[in-house]
């Protein structure tokens, strides 16, 4: 495949589902309304566009969404996917990682990104909306333990509040993982 400047296409990001289940502060302002259940995007579909996708020479998906982990066959989903012989990697929040990366690790699933915009619980409540830190850190130590690589640590900078790297640098120091800093996109209006 290949898109209108001629470059090959053999990755997507593919959203699987519209909700999250933490409300960060540069994501929702408020006006976000949830899609319809029956609008979300189903595991047969999901198969079916891969499936095409990869006679045109797909090699890779990113699941995403939302928050891919509140899909209950989510982890059916990733093992259908790695059935078809591409890569499958997913980004998520973290905070239901504890309770499903051995079901992801036994799935096929490898490669993980997670995102967690500090390493203060605090500052992580009022970033997120919620107080799911432990959870999250409880993930990436679960990762860590089934084995996924890489574990990429997805940080959210914002400036003023959350942009001192340090805590991160020693982090990333005593754990396999990596960390990337990223950008604010708005994303509404």
């Amino acid at each position: 495949m290949q898109d209108t400047f001629g470059r090959n296409i053999d990755y997507i990001r593919l959203s699987i589902i519209d909700r999250c289940n933490l409300r960060c502060i540069y994501c929702h302002d408020g006006c976000y309304e949830k899609m319809p259940p029956d609008s979300i995007i189903s595991y047969e579909e999901i198969i079916i566009i891969v499936a095409h996708l990869i006679k045109r020479g797909l090699k890779a998906v990113r699941i995403t969404g939302g928050e891919p982990l509140m899909r209950k066959d989510i982890a059916f989903i990733v093992a259908k996917l790695v059935a078809l012989g591409i890569d499958v990697s997913l980004t998520t929040n973290g905070t239901l990682l504890y309770e499903k990366a051995e079901e992801l690790a036994e799935a096929g699933l490898k490669r993980i990104n997670i995102g967690i915009d500090c390493l203060d619980k605090g500052l992580f409540a009022k970033i997120t909306g919620h107080e799911e830190f432990d959870k999250v850190i409880n993930g990436i130590n679960k990762s860590i333990e089934v084995g996924f690589d890489p574990i990429k640590i997805n940080v959210v900078l914002v400036e003023g509040l959350n942009d001192d790297i340090e805590p991160w640098i020693r982090f990333a120091k005593k754990n396999p993982v990596t960390v990337r800093f990223i950008e604010v996109m708005p994303i509404v209006n």
